[in-house]
């Protein structure tokens, strides 16, 4: 299982559950479950953290409608198989981000996460930003 991302925190009865056959870096994940929609949100971080200029961080999600796999992105590629749905990536103040969490606080989502700031030699941020939701169920991020 090498090739595989396996975590027995997900199953729910503790055995190891094979998470990715993906071919791309992944990680900082988290599972978030979302009761109004009644899907488990998996929120990944994909590709090259910690590289300044060469930064290819990105955040990534898919859903569930059970904890465990698969989860799907939006056009309905399994996250196992190098799917996922970006939320958030570089734009012109960040090389990228990533390493997130998603939270609800006072009736409002948030997703914490870093991102390395171009205007400050590629220093890492902390960034909080409001999530929002898309009529079909799916998390928007405004950097």
């Amino acid at each position: 299982m090498d090739d595989q991302l396996v975590s027995p925190e997900v199953s729910p009865k503790g055995q190891a559950v094979v998470l990715s056959h993906n071919t791309r870096i992944w990680n900082a994940s988290q599972i978030w479950y979302l009761p109004s929609g009644n899907y488990h949100y998996l929120f990944a971080s994909y590709d090259l953290c910690c590289r300044a200029e060469k930064n290819t961080y990105n955040v990534v999600v898919g859903r569930s409608k059970e904890v465990t796999v698969p989860y799907f992105d939006k056009d309905g590629v399994s996250m196992m198989n190098s799917g996922g749905t970006t939320v958030a990536k570089g734009n012109e103040q960040f090389a990228g981000v990533g390493h997130c969490s998603a939270y609800t606080f006072g009736g409002k989502d948030y997703i914490f996460m870093h991102g390395y700031d171009k205007n400050e030699e590629y220093r890492s941020k902390l960034l909080v930003r409001e999530l929002t939701w898309s009529e079909d169920g799916w998390p928007i991020v405004v950097l």
